[in-house]
């Protein structure tokens, strides 16, 4: 049975919390592109080696698929997390992942999205992935000590937006 590529984006994100490094890479094609243009992984080696560092520094992550938007070769699936630290300190993140099907893996073309993606953001372009690490790091430091119970909305104003103007994600 051929799956859509919504069943591999969701299947995918149950293998990131598995935080079974084997099971992760699977998803990729041996020479996939993830990444951004200032912070690229190409491979599957280099994207393991990102999902070792995340796994040891937040060795509990779960996480849940939400709305799926584009057609079956590309898709934006938003997705929903806590990390949780060694220390059992928990951390929320909310987020889109991008995905361009290759057969049944992905091959995570981040260069051809960002103009797709960015044209729709109020900041006219696509985070990277060091401007999320930031507010991460900021939330696990002790300068948010007094911070609980709060969302970090680290999305370049999509949330500020109005759902009639989220309409350059539908993409079919």
């Amino acid at each position: 049975m051929v799956k859509t590529i919504e069943q591999i984006a969701r299947a995918f994100l149950e293998a990131e919390a598995s935080r079974d490094l084997d099971r992760i890479v699977s998803f990729f094609t041996p020479d996939a592109d993830w990444g951004s243009a200032t912070s690229r992984r190409k491979g599957r080696a280099a994207i393991r080696e990102y999902y070792a560092g995340s796994a040891a520094q937040f060795p509990r992550l779960t996480v849940e698929a939400g709305r799926v938007y584009g057609n079956d070769a590309e898709a934006a699936l938003e997705w929903h997390a806590v990390f949780t630290d060694r220390g059992g300190r928990t951390y929320p993140l909310s987020g889109v992942s991008i995905f361009r099907r290759e057969g049944d893996l992905i091959g995570g073309d981040r260069v051809n999205w960002d103009p797709i993606f960015g044209a729709a953001c109020p900041m006219r372009r696509c985070s990277d992935p060091h401007e999320i690490a930031t507010a991460v790091a900021f939330l696990a430091s002790e300068e948010a000590s007094y911070i609980t119970g709060a969302d970090l909305i680290v999305d370049g104003g999509l949330v500020s937006m109005t759902p009639d103007a989220l309409t350059p994600y539908e993409f079919g």
